[in-house]
């Protein structure tokens, strides 16, 4: 299959996000709402065509785009921030005690779906960073 370069940016979007998926250890339910509530389904679609033939046929909205782009950023950070990997990949399930986050886990918060909790997240990390 012949893809336009539209077409490989969605694929190294889609298999960024599965791997993030991994290594966090996200269900697909989560994954799916972290994407704005696309159908586990497809994600199980995703990971066979790529299994199969090591490229995915699909096109993400400008949403999902958005909200892939919110993932590596709060990845970027994080690993910016944690220079052990480990450390760095389980932030995003550990309780917070800065007030913002009252004590819940970012992915607490993300699992809310909404894109503007993605946001947040990532540009809290990206302040961090700079601090």
């Amino acid at each position: 299959m012949i893809q336009n370069d539209s077409g490989r940016a969605h694929a190294e979007a889609i298999k960024a996000t599965l791997r993030l998926g991994q290594l966090w250890h996200l269900p697909d339910s989560v994954l799916s709402t972290l994407l704005g509530g696309l159908p586990a389904v497809v994600l199980r679609d995703w990971r066979d065509q790529l299994g199969a033939s090591a490229s995915v046929d699909a096109v993400l909205t400008p949403e999902q785009l958005d909200r892939v782009g919110c993932l590596l950023g709060i990845y970027k950070a994080l690993h910016t921030l944690f220079p052990d990997d480990d450390q760095a990949d389980g932030w995003i399930k550990r309780a917070n005690m800065d007030p913002v986050f009252e004590g819940r886990s970012a992915l607490d918060i993300l699992r809310q779906g909404r894109i503007e909790d993605l946001q947040f997240v990532r540009h809290y990390l990206e302040g961090a960073c700079q601090a």
